[in-house]
């Protein structure tokens, strides 16, 4: 919807501020939000736009006034995305924290995830072979790994991930028939 079908109806009348107030006024689009002004002696109304760390993310009528946006500027935060009149800012926890819960108020450290197990939401430690994954470290930032796919490149899986290392493959060509005649069982030199 393009601006000028927000002011339908009768003419606005230009204020003695700059305003141009109308009679009648339904919404405001995004980044705006409605005002009173005075039209001829009466109560009118306008869109003014959001303030510079305010915004509005949806069309709206009077009373929804423009937000005020978030800031990150707290302990181990920093600004993912900065937002604009339209959109709230997104915050992001420096490497080893998380955010305490959905409403990225404050960031906590994580706690130390095993070999096997990797950061999640949170902070939550995630079984990586529960998600076809590995991991090798012991720490408060990594992230499980995807285990190697050996079929997709032609070999077989000669020694079969149990989360705490990635999957080994063999040589190509006979992959098949080592799958067959190892299993799932360690080989032995």
């Amino acid at each position: 919807m393009d601006k000028s079908s927000y002011f339908t109806g009768e003419n606005g009348v230009m204020s003695s501020s700059g305003i141009k107030c109308f009679p009648k006024l339904d919404e405001c689009p995004k980044g705006h939000e409605m005002e009173k002004c005075d039209y001829k002696g009466e109560s009118g109304r306008y869109c003014k736009q959001c303030g510079e760390l305010t915004f509005q993310p949806n069309q709206n009528r009077y009373g929804d006034q423009c937000r005020l946006r978030r800031t990150c500027s707290k302990y181990k935060m920093r600004y993912k995305v900065y937002g604009d009149k339209t959109r709230d800012a997104e915050c992001e926890c420096d490497l080893g924290y998380h955010f305490e819960n959905e409403d990225q108020r404050a960031c906590v450290p994580n706690k130390v995830c095993g070999k096997g197990y990797g950061q999640g939401a949170f902070g939550i430690c995630e079984k990586c072979i529960d998600k076809n994954m590995w991991s090798d470290t012991q720490d408060t930032f990594s992230r499980c790994k995807p285990l190697t796919n050996c079929g997709k490149q032609g070999r077989c899986t000669i020694i079969e991930s149990n989360g705490t290392y990635d999957n080994k493959c063999g040589p190509g060509g006979q992959g098949k028939l080592a799958v067959l005649m190892l299993g799932n069982k360690t080989p032995t030199a």
